[in-house]
């Protein structure tokens, strides 16, 4: 009995193993490394096939697109973010540093609430409307690292304000402060809601609290906002 495999099985792997390493692994090597110049000395084989194919691919291609029309490759809202967010993570170093998330935050605004972006009151870092001045109140707004607080009133619980950091430079720090209440920072002279409307916009600027329900879109609020900005711009120019 002949213990050496037959002569058709030698065969087959030997032809297995041609046709691996010639046609697949040192091609692909090959063209991977050098494939413009491969592909620029090939072009002239691929012009002369192109014509002498013409009088049967012509014909064969005008029945395909007859019987399968072509569709456009486009993509919709969703499809180009998720596309955003797999080359984010597959090739890092395309898009740069808060790129990605500035084009996923814009193609996923028009599906996001409020509630989604905005920190509950009960979690955000405010201060009280009877919150003392003094050397103490100003370090602890330091070391929160904020440029604005949302001032409360204690007795309904709502917003009433805005702390500006900067706000707090008028105070005479080189003096012992006075036990003044924080709505005491900036000493305004009291006017009508309509005489402080008319001196924003005659400052050229709009600074107001705009409340909404939680679950208002983000694209419903700037439509609603810049709205707004466009109409008071008209009523000033008139």
């Amino acid at each position: 009995m002949n213990p050496w495999p037959s002569g058709g099985f030698i065969g087959f792997l030997l032809t297995t193993a041609i046709i691996v390493i010639l046609c697949e692994i040192v091609p692909q090597s090959v063209c991977t490394r050098h494939g413009l110049f491969l592909g620029a000395a090939g072009s002239p084989i691929i012009k002369l096939a192109m014509v002498l194919f013409y009088p049967i691919t012509k014909p064969y291609a005008i029945v395909l697109d007859h019987l399968f029309p072509q569709r456009e490759n486009l993509l919709d809202r969703s499809q180009l973010q998720a596309l955003v967010e797999y080359q984010k993570s597959a090739a890092p170093g395309m898009l740069v540093e808060g790129q990605a998330e500035m084009l996923i935050g814009a193609l996923g605004m028009t599906k996001k609430t409020v509630s989604e972006v905005m920190v509950p009151l009960q979690s955000a870092c405010c201060l009280m409307l009877e919150d003392i001045l003094d050397f103490a109140f100003i370090a602890r707004v330091i070391q929160r690292g904020y440029s604005r607080f949302p001032v409360v009133d204690p007795a309904s619980g709502q917003v009433v304000g805005l702390l500006h950091c900067k706000d707090l430079l008028s105070l005479r720090v080189v003096e012992p402060l006075h036990d003044d209440p924080v709505h005491n920072v900036r000493d305004r002279s009291t006017c009508t809601v309509g005489e402080l409307l008319e001196a924003l916009r005659a400052a050229g600027r709009e600074r107001h609290i705009f409340v909404c329900g939680k679950n208002t879109t983000l694209m419903a609020l700037l439509s609603e906002l810049g709205s707004q900005s466009a109409f008071q711009q008209l009523s000033v120019k008139r």
